[in-house]
């Protein structure tokens, strides 16, 4: 990777863990206000960020993760690191098939959404 390329990815990089600390940010504010919606705009943009780090870091699917090895060194980020994991953004960003997949094997057909458990919510 050369120099610039390295730079302009590192600049990004940055970028995604402004907007991630923010959507942690707005996660503690709606916690505090008890405004759900708020919660869940930050849980979104956390698992957005976060994925948008890892695609960087080890490219999509980790398809890159050779290419970007200089990348991750650069920011002392490890192949053991849970930002690689990207399961449950993929969860989130696959709503749809999941709410089918739910629709077509429950029985009875119940759910709860945006429900917080206040005593165990982790912030």
């Amino acid at each position: 990777m050369e120099n610039l390329h390295l730079r302009i990815f590192q600049q990004q990089l940055r970028d995604q863990c402004q907007f991630f600390w923010l959507g942690v940010q707005s996660l503690e504010i709606g916690h505090k206000k008890n405004d759900h919606v708020q919660v869940w705009y930050g849980v979104q943009n956390i698992l957005t960020a976060g994925a948008n780090i890892s695609k960087m870091l080890w490219g999509s699917k980790g398809r890159r993760a050779d290419a970007r090895r200089r990348l991750r060194e650069s920011v002392e980020v490890s192949d053991d690191s849970p930002l690689r994991d990207v399961t449950m953004r993929n969860h989130y960003e696959h709503m749809d098939e999941r709410i089918d997949r739910w629709w077509d094997s429950s029985e009875p057909k119940s759910m709860s959404t945006r429900t917080l458990d206040q005593e165990v919510f982790l912030a």
